[in-house]
Formats: structure tokens, C-alpha cells, sequence
């Protein structure tokens, strides 16, 4: 059974613009949901989110359309805002300040059986083991420093 990980907006972004800081961990880990080892979960709220940042805007209507084709994949699970999250979220918001967006992120994972939430996003990363988050909250991990990627010899 593939793992389950969440990806926030800014994990998107980074891959679309080639953001050299996270091109190798987001490639790293769309090659092991290619091969069918994860399942990257994210809020329909996304789709939107990435259209909303200049850079983005400014891209011609194919790459637009290529942007979207890239959420039909297999392996990406698209969550809507259901109510429970939308509560959730509220809550999230109310109790700990984290912005309206990222509390929908954090709520939509909590509720997804995802092992983490990745993300980029300082002020969602301070909120890791925060009491009422309910899932860990992670850079998505670097593949030069030797993280989750290793195999052992042999392989």
C-alpha cells in the first residue's frame, strides 16, 4: 500500500516554477508517487492557490491547462472543504492563529490518514505538534542530506 503524505500549496509552486531550494526533494518524491510508492493528498483549495501568485498569473493559457492537467494525476487525491474540515479549520484559526488557508490545509490532512503534512511555509511549520493540529508538519525531506531517501546497501 502506497504512503500517504499531504502536500501544501507552496510544494506546487515550487515544483510548477523549478524553485531551486525544493526541485530535488519535490522530484524525489513525485518519482516514488509515480512508481506507485505514494499518494500526494492536497484540498481542491490548491487548484485555486496556485493561480493566485503573480509569476503564476502571468503564465499563458497552455500552461495553465498543463498546470491542471498536472492534479488529474493518479496519484494525487484531491480532498474537497467538506463541513468537518471547515469546522476544523475554524477552530484551527481561532486557537492557534494559523491564516484561513494553511487551516484548511492543516484540517484537510488531519483528516486524510496522510503520515505528514509537507510543506515550505514557516508559519505552518511552527505549528508542528501544536495541540489540536493532529498531524506532524514537515519540510518535505532533502534528498542531498540523506533523509528518507536512502536505501540500503545492496539495493
Amino acid at each position: 500500500m502506497p504512503e500517504r503524505v499531504y502536500w501544501d500549496t507552496n510544494c506546487f509552486l515550487g515544483w510548477f516554477q523549478q524553485e531551486p531550494n525544493k526541485r530535488d526533494a519535490l522530484q524525489e518524491l513525485l518519482n516514488q508517487a509515480e512508481a506507485g510508492e505514494l499518494i500526494i493528498v492536497t484540498s481542491a483549495l490548491t487548484i485555486t492557490e496556485c493561480a493566485g501568485l503573480p509569476t503564476v498569473r502571468k503564465v499563458d493559457d497552455d500552461a495553465s491547462q498543463k498546470m491542471l492537467a498536472f492534479f488529474e494525476q493518479e496519484y494525487i487525491a484531491l480532498r474537497s472543504v467538506e463541513r468537518l474540515v471547515a469546522e476544523k479549520a475554524h477552530n484551527l484559526t481561532r486557537k492557534l492563529a494559523i491564516r484561513h488557508a494553511d487551516a484548511i490545509h492543516v484540517a484537510t490532512a488531519s483528516f486524510s490518514n496522510v503520515r505528514v503534512l509537507h510543506t515550505y511555509d514557516e508559519g505552518m511549520l511552527r505549528h508542528n505538534g501544536s495541540a489540536g493540529v493532529g498531524v506532524p508538519i514537515e519540510r518535505p525531506p532533502d534528498p542531498s542530506e540523506g533523509t528518507l531517501f536512502e536505501k540500503p546497501k545492496g539495493d
